[in-house]
């Protein structure tokens, strides 16, 4: 695990997120999902990029959209470095992208019902 491998307990990771052990110990277990705040916390704390807290191994309980993204990543460079470049972002930029993602997406639909 690479908080532990960072040197931090629980307990001190918690404090450096300006969060609670009990919550640090449910993202670990897969119980809950840190906020996108939280994940962009994490990273910058442990000196890793975003895609590498996402992975298929450590989804656990999440449901399959989660694993298709996370594989998506992992499978595709462009996207991972797609993904990279949002930990910089606020969260308004980010509320934007997913407004875009989601008009593509209602488009695509559209347009398949059409064919």
């Amino acid at each position: 695990m690479i908080r532990q491998s960072r040197g931090y307990t629980q307990e001190q990771f918690a404090k450096v997120l300006n969060s609670n052990q009990a919550s640090v110990s449910a993202w670990e277990r897969g119980d809950r999902m840190p906020t996108l705040e939280n994940i962009r916390a994490i990273a910058d704390t442990l000196h890793v990029p975003l895609s590498s807290l996402i992975s298929v191994s450590e989804a656990g309980n999440s449901d399959d959209l989660v694993t298709e993204i996370a594989d998506a990543i992992k499978n595709q460079p462009k996207l991972r470095v797609l993904f990279d470049k949002v930990r910089y972002l606020n969260q308004d930029d980010i509320r934007v992208l997913i407004r875009i993602a989601q008009a593509f997406a209602n488009e695509r639909i559209e347009f398949g019902e059409h064919v």
